[in-house]
C-alpha cells in the first residue's frame, strides 16, 4: 500500500470541512454548546431572583435594602460578564472569518 502525501490545497480543503461544517451529533450537544446555555441561564436565574428580591421589598416583605441591592449588582455583573464573553466570541469569529485559506 502506497502512501502519497496530499497536497497543501487538498489538506486545507479537508480541514476547511471539518472547521467549517461540523457534523452535527444526532440526541447530544457538543461541551460548548452547554456551557453557553448553562451561562445564559446562570444570568437569567440571577435576574429572576434580583428582580423577586426588589418586588419583595417594594411590598415590604423584605425589610433588608442590602441583601436587594446584593442580588441586583450580582445579576448586573453576571449580565456584563455574559456579554463580554458574547463579544470575544463574535471577535473570535469575525477573526477566524477573515483568515484566508
Amino acid at each position: 500500500m502506497e502512501i502519497r502525501p496530499l497536497s497543501e490545497a487538498a489538506r486545507l480543503e479537508g480541514i476547511r470541512e471539518r472547521v467549517i461544517e461540523p457534523t452535527p451529533v444526532k440526541g447530544s450537544e457538543s461541551p460548548f454548546q452547554s456551557l453557553v446555555k448553562n451561562v445564559v441561564a446562570s444570568a437569567n436565574d440571577l435576574q429572576v431572583d434580583a428582580d423577586r428580591a426588589l418586588e419583595d421589598f417594594v411590598r415590604g416583605e423584605e425589610q433588608d435594602i442590602h441583601r436587594v441591592m446584593l442580588a441586583i449588582n450580582k445579576a448586573e455583573l453576571s449580565f456584563k460578564f455574559m456579554m463580554e464573553v458574547r463579544n470575544k466570541m463574535v471577535e473570535a469569529y469575525q477573526e477566524i472569518n477573515r483568515i484566508s485559506v
